[in-house]
């Protein structure tokens, strides 16, 4: 949502708030101010009771709102965010710092750049009709037990500058929705480039070694995804690389992928001072672990469940350690590290656990074990790889577009993997396993997976 040619389509009305939609109930509004400052708008065409955030599990907003309407106040109730109504009242406006720190297990509502630009993940302003404040209670922070109706719910983006949102450039305003998810839209100076893989934004505070080699690396980690997936992207991707400067030590990325094509990076870190082969091949795996989840989910395919996450993510790290193997663009010791570091935080995790367990404290450690579960099954189908996993997993989600830990295992047994490896693998993600270091440690043996210890310490691995 980041791209360059200008848009032709007329700019919404100079109103500051946008016309009722036949299905949705309320629109939003959201203005950028200035550095510091944004207003949320909130309109209700007819009476509501309570809206919800619908990600609220990290608690932000309280310290960062402030009202400027009467009768409608915002309130942490039961684990969320809520905006509780008085009988009557028909609109709320708020105004708000934004909150630009990374959030475990969630997309960073707002990613400052460099030169004072912004990306704003909309899908952060979901609201969702409850009751009252009562009922919101009740929830006590859990989404799932929420069954009201989502809509596509109207918003207007409004600034004095250039908004970036699904590849087109607006002056000073544009409209769009959220439902569920949402996108990112840049607000900003930030000069717009297009290259041969990409289309997008890059920091202008990002290292120039960084940079300049930035696109033919991604070319040759799409080359090889293309190949390995059978099929490429139905459109060239949409980059938004954020730098967040050298004041912290050492080096730190984050980053994600959402519908469209649009990849999100953040980066910083005083190590990123001069250029570092060792750093750069670590930039590398990043950058191919977000880029395989653009070849992950075609045709609108998801989990159905986020317990059921570990598939995505842990198959995103295998593909990317085997690509980078294949590859060889990176040194054999950052793969080597990653899985040595990966078993330890994994099987720390999952001990007395189970897979669904920790992938939904959002630690990542369910990359690490989905990351084995997979390896493992990999070396257990002689005729078959990860890729033809992946495959015969998105053909049978086919009907419903989703996929989900059961069905897993029921494609391993399609492709023939021997049933005792398939019992075991999935009693290791049902668990509780006592003593999930000897069950890797065993399975990987049995598959022909070479892995060395001390003091059952993983300290190298060699994958058949």
């Amino acid at each position: 949502m980041v791209l360059l040619a200008c848009s032709q389509q007329p700019p919404v009305a100079e109103s500051p708030h946008v016309a009722a939609s036949p299905k949705a109930p309320f629109a939003l509004t959201l203005t950028h101010l200035d550095t510091e400052r944004w207003r949320l708008d909130v309109d209700l065409f007819e009476p509501q009771g309570a809206l919800v955030f619908s990600r609220s599990a990290h608690d932000y907003r309280i310290q960062a709102y402030t009202a400027l309407s009467t009768g409608a106040k915002l309130a942490r109730i039961g684990g969320f965010d809520s905006i509780i109504f008085e009988p009557g009242i028909m609109e709320a406006s708020f105004e708000f710092t934004p909150h630009t720190g990374t959030l475990p297990g969630t997309y960073t509502p707002f990613i400052p750049f460099s030169d004072g630009g912004m990306a704003v993940y909309l899908g952060a302003f979901e609201l969702l009709r409850v009751e009252n404040a009562k009922a919101v209670n009740v929830l006590q922070g859990n989404l799932d037990a929420w069954d009201g109706e989502q809509f596509d719910i109207p918003v207007v983006l409004k600034t004095t500058g250039s908004i970036l949102l699904d590849g087109e450039v607006y002056p000073n305003t544009t409209q769009t929705h959220i439902n569920g998810n949402g996108s990112y839209a840049y607000i900003g100076p930030g000069a717009l480039v297009q290259n041969k893989n990409f289309s997008g934004v890059l920091d202008p505070g990002l290292p120039q070694w960084l940079v300049e080699g930035f696109d033919e690396d991604l070319g040759q980690i799409f080359s090889a995804l293309e190949k390995r997936f059978g099929h490429g992207l139905s459109d060239k991707a949409t980059i938004m690389f954020a730098f967040r400067g050298y004041k912290t030590q050492g080096f730190s990325n984050t980053g994600g992928v959402l519908p469209g094509g649009l990849m999100v990076l953040e980066t910083s870190g005083d190590a990123m001072r001069d250029p570092n082969a060792r750093l750069k091949g670590y930039l590398h795996w990043f950058l191919s672990h977000e880029a395989t989840h653009l070849f992950q989910h075609p045709k609108g395919v998801t989990y159905a469940d986020k317990s059921d996450s570990w598939i995505l993510e842990g198959g995103a790290n295998a593909i990317t350690h085997i690509l980078l193997d294949e590859l060889e663009t990176v040194p054999d010791e950052i793969i080597q590290t990653r899985y040595k570091d990966g078993f330890k935080y994994c099987v720390d995790a999952i001990r007395n656990s189970s897979m669904a367990e920790i992938t939904l404290q959002n630690n990542q450690t369910h990359y690490d074990c989905g990351d084995f579960v997979f390896r493992i099954a990999d070396a257990a189908l002689p005729e078959h790889d990860v890729f033809d996993i992946w495959d015969a997993l998105m053909a049978q989600a086919d009907e419903d577009k989703t996929y989900e830990t059961a069905e897993f295992f029921i494609v391993l047994g399609g492709l023939g993997a021997d049933t005792q490896i398939v019992e075991r693998l999935e009693r290791f993600v049902d668990g509780p396993v006592e003593d999930p270091a000897k069950e890797l440690r065993d399975m990987m043996q049995t598959v022909g997976i070479e892995a060395n210890f001390e003091n059952k310490t993983l300290t190298a691995i060699k994958f058949p």
